[in-house]
């Protein structure tokens, strides 16, 4: 499959920004799944492989409105 790594700025809690995308039909992991060790920037995994062009840009859409919801300075 694709996928697209998105660091997050530190501070951010990707497993409740996850659980909010999630709330809006955005799926993914968090980068930190996928680490062996402890430590380095929060992060979400995406993958886009089996979606099309507009469902792609609909999902950044909603993600977008997650973290803009979830981190009041983002907006």
């Amino acid at each position: 499959g694709l996928y697209e790594l998105v660091e997050l700025p530190d501070g951010v809690d990707d497993h409740a920004l996850l659980a909010a995308a999630a709330t809006r039909g955005v799926g993914g992991e968090t980068l930190s799944q996928h680490r062996f060790t402890t430590g380095g920037p929060p992060g979400l995994v995406l993958g886009y492989g089996n979606l099309s062009e507009p469902a792609i840009e609909q999902g950044v859409r909603l993600l977008g409105e997650a973290y803009a919801n979830f981190v009041p300075s983002a907006a």
